[in-house]
């Protein structure tokens, strides 16, 4: 006798990179961490912390960290949803978006969680192979018709990054949303902020994870459209920043 729907018994999980031992000698490589310390300004802040405020809930939609934010990236604090990590983001996005005849569409080989987050949901999976020019398949995702549809870029294990023009021609034919996830955008050339204020089925996600070097702090952000901030928002976690 199972406990669980029949989509969880028959899932395959998320299966995080190995943690060595501490203290042990491991270059490790498995999980993209950033070797180098984070800024030093960065670890002032978090010496400086009000221990005190550790007993109380944080604000529930950590507006500070929203305003500080759009202060950086030019943005409305109201185009600003953060989340527990970049993967709380993606959490979200399929649970307010797909599910059962509503497709969860990328190019493949990428990130493996949006598969995973994906059968949660009992959603449909369309995962578009890339050639071996790594060019962003526009034509075959838009074919693929999904309800949501991620696009990492740069995107990883590859490295590649797809042009703009790519995906603004992805974004202007999709009718579901797309949802460009940024986590290695400090190591491209370019990124896709200014599609998110002509485009209102674009989501942009970052990370300080990788390039900020905060991966412990499990700290990230959408940048997206009021309306589609304010839907994400109805189905986040409470205080869960």
């Amino acid at each position: 006798m199972s406990f669980f729907r029949a989509t969880i018994d028959t899932l395959h999980p998320y299966a995080p990179g190995r943690q060595p031992v501490p203290g042990t000698r491991v270059i490790k490589l498995n999980t993209n961490e950033n070797p180098y310390a984070p800024s030093p300004r960065a670890l002032d802040v978090l010496r400086q912390l009000d221990v005190d405020r550790l007993r109380r809930y944080p604000h529930p939609f950590a507006d500070e960290f929203r305003e500080a934010v759009g202060e950086v990236l030019g943005v409305d604090p109201a185009w600003v949803l953060p989340g527990n990590g970049s993967d709380d983001l993606l959490t979200m996005l399929v649970r307010a978006v797909a599910g059962p005849g509503r497709p969860v569409v990328y190019p493949t080989p990428t990130y493996v969680l949006y598969h995973t987050l994906a059968e949660i949901q009992s959603a449909p999976v369309v995962a578009v192979p890339f050639d071996d020019s790594f060019i962003l398949p526009v034509e075959r995702l838009l074919a693929a018709q999904g309800a949501l549809t991620f696009v990492a870029n740069p995107n990883s294990p590859s490295g590649t990054a797809a042009p703009r023009e790519r995906l603004t021609a992805l974004a202007t034919a999709l009718d579901g949303l797309l949802v460009i996830d940024e986590a290695y955008v400090a190591f491209a050339d370019d990124d896709a902020l200014t599609l998110v204020r002509r485009h209102s089925n674009v989501v942009i996600l970052r990370t300080l994870s990788k390039s900020h070097a905060l991966a412990g702090l499990r700290l990230g952000f959408a940048i997206a459209q009021p309306a589609v901030v304010e839907g994400l928002a109805k189905v986040k976690d409470s205080y869960n920043v």
